[in-house]
C-alpha cells in the first residue's frame, strides 16, 4: 500500500490566504511606477510588468529581492544590490523590493486579508485526523498576516521568510525551507506533502521529492503546474480526501494477489462495488486497437460478478465501440474518458459543456492526419467526445516527430487538452473532467443500499486512470495493472492481465463463497 501522509505543508499566499493577488499587484504597481521615474529622469524604460507572464515567471513564490533581481534580468537592467535597510526610493535590488513591501503592508492594513475557506477547512481536517501542519512563505509578512486572521495556531511550525534570512535557507525552487519544515515536524519528506500556488513552489518540492506535491491553479495553468513538479493540480482542497497517501513507483508496490488476504480486510462486511479499464486490463494492450478482444473467460467472469455485485467498465474508447467489445448489456459503462455514460436502466449522460469543443476537435483532427500523412502507422480513433491519434506502430525514430505535430497543432486550440497514454494522445475537450468524476456519477446510479458502506474496487493500467485511483482514496482501493511510467495512487499492483483474472477469481469467490 501507499505510505499515509504524515505531515502537510503549506504555502500562505493564495493557499491559505487570498494575498497572493495582493502580492501580485503590489508588485505591478511599484514596476510600473518605477519605470515612470526611470522615464522622467531621463533612463530607457522597459517592457511594462506584466501580471500573466512576468509574475508567474519571475517573482511568484521567490524571496522578495530575489523576484527584483530576476525580473530586472529578464529587461537587461542591473542595479546595486544594496541591503535589506535600504530606503523605498533607493535605487537599488532591495530598495526595490522594499518599496513593494511598503505597497502590500499598506493595503493589508487598508483592505485585511482574506481566508480561502475551503483550504483552511481542509487543513483542519487533516490536522484532526492526526496529519502535522506547516506554514511555508517566502514572506517576511508570514506572522503577520497569520495573526491578523487568526490562524497562527493552525500551524506547530513556520518558516517564513525572516527565519530564511536569519538561518541564510536558500529561496524556492531549492527546497530548503520544505525540507526544514519536514525536519521541525518530524517527518521525511518523502511522508510529507505541499501544497503551493507558485511555480517555483511546486518545483521545490519536487526537488526535495516529496511524497506529493499538490498545485493549486486554475484547469488552464493545470499544465504547467504539472511540467513543473505538480503530481496533482486542484483549484481548491475541498475535494481531496482525508486519508490522503503518497506516490509510488508501480514496482515499489505490493502485490494485490499476494496481499490478498490484508485486502479482504479492507472490505469485510462492506457493499462492494467493481470499477474495470479496458484496454491492458481486462484485454492485453495490442498494435491494432481495433484487434483488442474480451476473451469468454473474462466476460463469463463480469457476468457473473454483474449478478452479485454493482459492476462497471470505465475506459477512453468510444463508448459504443466498448459496448460492442464487451457485449454485457447489464454492466454501467463510462466510455470517452466519462464524457459519456449509460446504465441497465435506461441511464444516459453526456457531458454538455464538453459538446462545445466537438467543432474544434474535429478541426484539430483534420490538420494532424494531413500533417503525419506521409508518416506509416499514425492510426486515428475517432470518438464522440475525442480523437486518439495512436502511434503504437510508428517507426522508433519518428515517434518524436509525431508527437511534435500534435502538440504543435494544439497550441492552437485551448479548448482542447491532450491526454498521453501507452503510445497514444487523446484530444478531449479542456475542461475540468476525468474517469474519476465520471465514476462518482455511476456510483450514485449503481449503488441501491445507501444505509451500508460502500467500498469500491478500481482495477486499470494507464495514467488516465490516475484520476479514479485517487477519487476512491478514502473509499476503496485502486490496483494499478503493469506499469504507465509514473508514480501512482493505486494501492497494490498487478502484472498483466493474467494476473487481473486470477484477482478477480479470487475476489468472486470469497464475495460468493
Amino acid at each position: 500500500m501507499n505510505a499515509p501522509i504524515k505531515a502537510a505543508i503549506f504555502d500562505l499566499d493564495g493557499v491559505i490566504t487570498d494575498t497572493a493577488n495582493t502580492h501580485a499587484n503590489a508588485w505591478k504597481l511599484m514596476f510600473d511606477q518605477y519605470n515612470d521615474r526611470r522615464r522622467t529622469e531621463g533612463k530607457e524604460p522597459f517592457e511594462t510588468f506584466t501580471l500573466e507572464k512576468d509574475y508567474i515567471q519571475y517573482v511568484d513564490g521567490k524571496p522578495r529581492y530575489m523576484g527584483v533581481k530576476d525580473f530586472l534580468s529578464s529587461r537587461n537592467i542591473e542595479l546595486p544590490y544594496g541591503t535589506p535597510e535600504d530606503k523605498k526610493d533607493t535605487e537599488t535590488v532591495c530598495g526595490l523590493g522594499n518599496w513593494k513591501n511598503s505597497i502590500f503592508l499598506e493595503t493589508i492594513e487598508r483592505e485585511g486579508a482574506e481566508i480561502l475557506q475551503d483550504n483552511v477547512r481542509k487543513a483542519r481536517e487533516w490536522k484532526k485526523a492526526g496529519i502535522r501542519t506547516a506554514i511555508v512563505s517566502s514572506s517576511k509578512n508570514c506572522q503577520l498576516i497569520l495573526q491578523s486572521v487568526g490562524l497562527e495556531d493552525l500551524f506547530e511550525t513556520r518558516i517564513d521568510g525572516v527565519v530564511s534570512a536569519d538561518q541564510k535557507y536558500k529561496g524556492k525552487p531549492a527546497p530548503d525551507i520544505f525540507i526544514k519544515a519536514a525536519e521541525n515536524l518530524g517527518v521525511k519528506p518523502t511522508d510529507a506533502l505541499i501544497v503551493e500556488d507558485a511555480l517555483a513552489g511546486v518545483n521545490a518540492g519536487r526537488n526535495g521529492n516529496f511524497g506529493l506535491v499538490i498545485g493549486i491553479a486554475k484547469e488552464e495553468h493545470a499544465a504547467e503546474m504539472k511540467q513543473n513538479g505538480a503530481d496533482i493540480v486542484v483549484e481548491n482542497l475541498a475535494h481531496l480526501p482525508v486519508n490522503i497517501v503518497s506516490l509510488k513507483a508501480p514496482e515499489e508496490l505490493d502485490s494485490a494477489l499476494v496481499r490478498f488476504d490484508q485486502i479482504k480486510q479492507s472490505y469485510k462486511n462492506q457493499n462492494v462495488h467493481l470499477f474495470l479499464d479496458y484496454d491492458g486490463t481486462l484485454t492485453p494492450i495490442v498494435e491494432d486497437y481495433k484487434a483488442a478482444f474480451l476473451s469468454d473467460e473474462i466476460r463469463d467472469l463480469i457476468h457473473s460478478f454483474s449478478k452479485s455485485i454493482p459492476t462497471a467498465i470505465i475506459t477512453g474508447r468510444d463508448l459504443q465501440d466498448i459496448r460492442d467489445l464487451v457485449k454485457l448489456d447489464e454492466l454501467h459503462y463510462a466510455g470517452s474518458h466519462g464524457f459519456e455514460l449509460m446504465g441497465p436502466d435506461a441511464f444516459i449522460f453526456e457531458n454538455e459543456e464538453a459538446k462545445r469543443s466537438l467543432k474544434k476537435i474535429t478541426e484539430a483532427a483534420g490538420r494532424i492526419k494531413q500533417a503525419t500523412s506521409t508518416i506509416d502507422g499514425v492510426r486515428f480513433e475517432r470518438k464522440k467526445f475525442a480523437l486518439a491519434v495512436h502511434y503504437r506502430q510508428v517507426a522508433d525514430d519518428r515517434e518524436r516527430q509525431v508527437k511534435k505535430i500534435v502538440y504543435d497543432i494544439l497550441s492552437d486550440y485551448p479548448e482542447i487538452k491532450p491526454g498521453k497514454g501507452k503510445k497514444v494522445i487523446e484530444l478531449k475537450p479542456n475542461i475540468n473532467w476525468h474517469k474519476g468524476k465520471s465514476l462518482r456519477i455511476l456510483l450514485d446510479r449503481m449503488t441501491t443500499n445507501t444505509s451500508t458502506d460502500i467500498f469500491i474496487f478500481y482495477i486499470g493500467d494507464d495514467i488516465t486512470d490516475e484520476d479514479a485511483f485517487f477519487e476512491i482514496l478514502d473509499d476503496g482501493i485502486g490496483i494499478l495493472v503493469g506499469d504507465h511510467g509514473q508514480k501512482t495512487f493505486a494501492g497494490y499492483h498487478l502484472k498483466d492481465v493474467d494476473e487481473v483474472k486470477k484477482f478477480l477469481e479470487r475476489l468472486f469467490e470469497d464475495l460468493n463463497g
